[in-house]
């Protein structure tokens, strides 16, 4: 059964409303969570809300992230040391997983209200959308951010509200998310795939060798002694019922192992897809996906687009078209499906493969559209704009007018103030070549403006660190030949990867800025002590699930 909702920002006055009669709202952070989906549900007409608390996610100020580190590294000492860990709230549970974006220190309460504390990321504002892709449970992923006031949701919960179906949405915090998902289901009467999620969440541990016992707080003990007969088979209890474990005589079920291992690919980046597989593997994507393919087929040979050259022409267009129709199958080809669609998709994530990332989980019509909004911005504005998307944006950014509307004034609001990174490569200056680090948004704006790319808008994953920029010039006027963009991975043994290397225009760059670069890196990474290491496209996967 499906539900026809007029979800928008107009529903921002009467949630507001509601919330603001059980607590009084603070002016600035980020509303999200149950909260916010009860007080949309009852204005949509929707059934009566569950309340627990008002959940405000802030970002804290020095002495705030002062005080709720050291809380956090006492909890941590006393886990370590099998002590019962009283304070460990809801919240700092997902510290102990890694995000990108979003890392959150604590949980204060002030009355009705939950005060969640984030860490400041340089250059970045708190907002809506990394607080989302923290979640775990479709039914909880919509926010109001208090100082702009608008409203953002994922297409999942769009999912939920039109079928009632709670779904698990990310693997980061398995144990955490295997107990709110059985009291969620009671607390909203939802329906849910039980066996699915159980059997997900211990392949997930299980396939990531996640083999130590799952450290519990007071809370999550209660809710684990209350549902223990609903995951008997997969999960056991420690004695003292203080952590939980995948059951020792547990095994995969038919296809989960084999499923996991394609969703993951060949990719070790277990942060990144938390999110993607449980969405690539609900709604029976394995068996549906066969179907998908023989659409997109079908689709590509109607409109001439079949054949070596449109399969082959990027890992990024070819992974992004399937893997968005496993996850929406006949959705994802509804309403428009034209030549200038396709083509169009794959001419925009060749030239920006980093694309791939926002434009996942978007229908073909939706991506199009997106595309255009953005040609039409850049036109306007400069080709920064998809560089942008590329760095900071995520799809539920990027799904409708509204979302992506919000996305650029975040964004123009956080350049006002953004701080980025001290330089890690040093200026190299010698036999007429420059190679220079680029840290300021300014020196990357007028790089994106003379080369005409889009690594003006890469200021996010700079101040993030996620990225660093090179700017490879030449002659006494110093004029810019090529830019570079590239990955440090510090975990385990350090590495520096090229993620891209462009002359103007989008241009391949010379074969003698290819050979410097070489020299270059060479040198830095024993400098560094890190090691250069071939990149491979995260978007190049194997076929997923389509065999």
């Amino acid at each position: 059964m499906t539900r026809t909702i007029d979800l928008g920002h107009h529903c921002v006055p009467g949630v507001l409303a509601r919330l603001g009669a059980l607590a009084p709202l603070p002016s600035a952070g980020i509303l999200a969570g149950q909260a916010v989906a009860s007080a949309l549900m009852e204005e949509l007409g929707m059934g009566p809300g569950v309340y627990n608390d008002i959940d405000i996610f802030l970002a804290a100020d020095a002495a705030k992230e002062a005080e709720l580190e050291s809380q956090a590294h006492q909890a941590a000492e006393a886990m370590r040391l099998g002590l019962p860990v009283a304070a460990l709230d809801d919240y700092r549970a997902l510290q102990m997983g890694e995000h990108s974006d979003l890392q959150i220190l604590g949980a204060t309460e002030e009355g009705s209200l939950n005060l969640v504390w984030c860490k400041r990321q340089p250059g970045k504002l708190l907002n809506s959308s990394t607080v989302l892709y923290s979640f775990d449970l479709n039914a909880v992923e919509v926010a109001i951010d208090l100082q702009s006031r608008q409203l953002s949701w994922t297409r999942s919960f769009e999912y939920f509200l039109k079928t009632k179906e709670l779904q698990v949405t990310s693997l980061m915090t398995p144990a955490r998310t295997l107990l709110r998902y059985f009291k969620k289901r009671d607390e909203l009467q939802a329906y849910g795939k039980d066996d699915f999620v159980v059997d997900l969440l211990a392949s997930w541990l299980e396939y990531w060798s996640m083999t130590d016992p799952l450290p519990l707080s007071a809370k999550f003990q209660r809710l684990a002694e209350r549902y223990a007969p609903r995951f008997s088979g997969a999960f056991q209890l420690d004695p003292g019922g203080q952590a939980l474990r995948v059951a020792e005589d547990w095994v995969y079920p038919d296809g989960m192992e084999d499923a996991l291992a394609q969703a993951s690919g060949e990719s070790n980046d277990s942060d990144s897809m938390t999110r993607l597989v449980p969405q690539m593997l609900y709604g029976q994507a394995l068996t549906r996906s066969t179907q998908a393919k023989s659409e997109l087929e079908e689709a590509l040979a109607e409109f001439e687009l079949a054949g070596e050259d449109a399969m082959d022409c990027s890992g990024g267009y070819v992974n992004v078209v399937q893997m968005s129709l496993d996850l929406l199958g006949h959705e994802y080809l509804a309403d428009h499906k034209t030549s200038r669609h396709f083509k169009l998709v794959r001419k925009t994530v060749e030239d920006h493969p980093n694309m791939a990332g926002a434009l996942f989980g978007l229908t073909l019509d939706e991506q199009y559209q997106c595309i255009v909004d953005l040609r039409r911005r850049a036109k306007r504005e400069g080709g920064h704009i998809f560089g942008l998307v590329e760095s900071a944006a995520l799809p539920v950014d990027m799904w409708n007018q509204s979302h992506r509307d919000a996305f650029f004034e975040r964004i123009e609001r956080e350049e006002a103030t953004a701080v980025l990174c001290e330089p890690l490569f040093a200026t190299y200056d010698a036999d007429g070549w420059l190679v220079k680090e680029l840290t300021t948004a300014r020196a990357l704006r007028v790089e994106g403006g003379q080369m005409g790319h889009c690594v003006g808008g890469y200021s996010s994953a700079v101040a993030t660190e996620r990225s660093r920029i090179l700017s490879i010039r030449r002659g006494s006027d110093a004029t810019r030949w090529s830019t570079v963009e590239l990955n440090v991975d510090r975990k385990g043994d350090a590495t520096v990867s090229v993620r891209q290397h462009y002359g103007k225009r989008n241009q391949d760059p010379h074969s003698e800025n290819k050979a410097l670069l070489k020299e270059y890196l060479a040198l830095e990474c024993t400098r560094l002590g890190m090691s250069l290491k071939e990149r491979r496209n995260p978007w190049e996967l194997p076929e997923l699930m389509l065999d």
